[in-house]
């Protein structure tokens, strides 16, 4: 492999410290080479000429989207209901691709759970998606993956998977990430008291059942681990070990999607949906500090996007626990998505302003845009979900 092809399937310069390794590879080719003056001259045009596309590339992930307001991304999960859940987006994208098109979505993170047989349906999909300007990732996550008896069945079931569909997607149009929502802090007493959380981590046998009506056999076939009667965690006082947990499947799935992307000359971006609060505010820390460090940190410096979840009370209180994010983001060379939910919430978080109100959402996506445009790591506003968006918008 050459010191192109490796600059460009490590993310080019998204990934801190690229640049250099590229420089001296170079250098170190051009020694062995013996190559010309006039050679060089021509590496460094190369150099320049990627400068200016990552300049673009940045540039355009903050553009508007196709609806010509501002870009935006949307969560898209299997299990939802309705025309903009995954397996009826599969069956009749047109629906869909019409109203991201009007209200500029301009990235989709689809939740292909028990559809990974479906990469034909998935293969047109990201097509036309290409074609209106929208680009596709992955989606996957449950709070009991961040245990490690879980992390084999991850990769083997989801994560292999995953990238079996990607390299089978025409080569133009395959999706440009993964994303894990994979969430630790929600576990604790009320967690574990949900009837569902009874069979958490003996569900297995249901998980293949299901696999197996909806035909997908290798999925069935694959669904064989059964993981031992662990503690029930609480996030409050487990915190150091869920994270522990959480950041080994982070790096597991980051060096997974590297070799891939190497190998397939397509750069593959992981995301891992985050908590606003995870970056470290003092305010509304609640755990957000693990040995000192907000856990913010070594989740970037796995080389890891972040997709922020705002469950806060106010724009302003949003835009302030954002930059935590855009500052420790920037430094590490990653890229951000502030997330807003559409979803009614119950307790404590009853009062928060927008969920669900969408007079008021949009606007609000507009001005964290606009807060945001400046930020190098700013990527786009994002919302959850898919279902509950276009539910609530024409």
């Amino acid at each position: 492999m050459n010191c192109w092809e490796e600059f460009y399937a490590l993310g080019g310069f998204s990934e801190a410290n690229n640049l250099s390794k590229f420089v001296s590879c170079i250098r170190q080719q051009a020694a062995n080479d013996k190559v010309s003056l006039s050679a060089l001259f021509f590496i460094v045009a190369i150099v320049l000429f990627v400068l200016f596309h990552e300049a673009w590339r940045k540039l355009s992930l903050q553009a508007p989207g196709p609806g010509g307001t501002p870009a935006k991304a949307v969560w898209m999960w299997n299990d939802g209901v309705g025309p903009f859940a995954t397996k009826a987006v599969l069956a009749n994208p047109a629906p869909y691709l019409a109203w991201t098109k009007k209200h500029g979505v301009n990235q989709t993170w689809m939740d292909i759970w028990g559809l990974f047989k479906e990469d034909a349906a998935i293969n047109d999909f990201c097509s036309a998606a290409k074609k209106q300007g929208m680009t596709v990732g992955f989606l996957f996550g449950a709070p009991e993956q961040a245990l490690p008896p879980y992390h084999a069945w991850v990769m083997a079931n989801i994560v292999e998977q995953a990238l079996d569909v990607i390299k089978k997607v025409g080569v133009n149009h395959r999706p440009t990430s993964i994303q894990m929502d994979v969430e630790p802090h929600l576990f604790g007493p009320e967690f574990w008291a949900k009837p569902s959380s009874k069979v958490l981590l003996d569900d297995l046998p249901a998980k293949r059942a299901a696999a197996v009506a909806l035909g997908d056999i290798v999925t069935a076939a694959q669904l064989t681990f059964a993981p031992p009667d662990p503690a029930k965690p609480s996030w409050s006082k487990d915190k150091g070990v869920l994270m522990t947990g959480l950041l080994a499947l982070v790096n597991m799935i980051k060096a997974r999607l590297v070799d891939e992307s190497l190998a397939l000359g397509h750069h593959i971006r992981l995301v891992v949906a985050v908590p606003s609060w995870w970056a470290g505010k003092p305010a509304l820390d609640d755990g957000a500090v693990v040995a000192g460090v907000p856990v913010a940190v070594p989740i970037l410096a796995a080389k890891a996007d972040v997709a922020v979840m705002d469950y806060t009370a106010t724009l302003v209180q949003a835009q302030k626990l954002a930059s935590n994010w855009f500052t420790a983001a920037t430094a590490s060379g990653q890229l951000a998505w502030i997330g807003f939910e559409t979803l009614e919430l119950t307790g404590d978080e009853k009062n928060i302003t927008y969920f669900g109100k969408m007079t008021q959402l949009e606007p609000e996506l507009d001005a964290m845009t606009k807060y945001a445009k400046d930020e190098p790591a700013f990527a786009t506003v994002a919302v959850h979900t898919a279902s509950g968006y276009g539910g609530k918008l024409p």
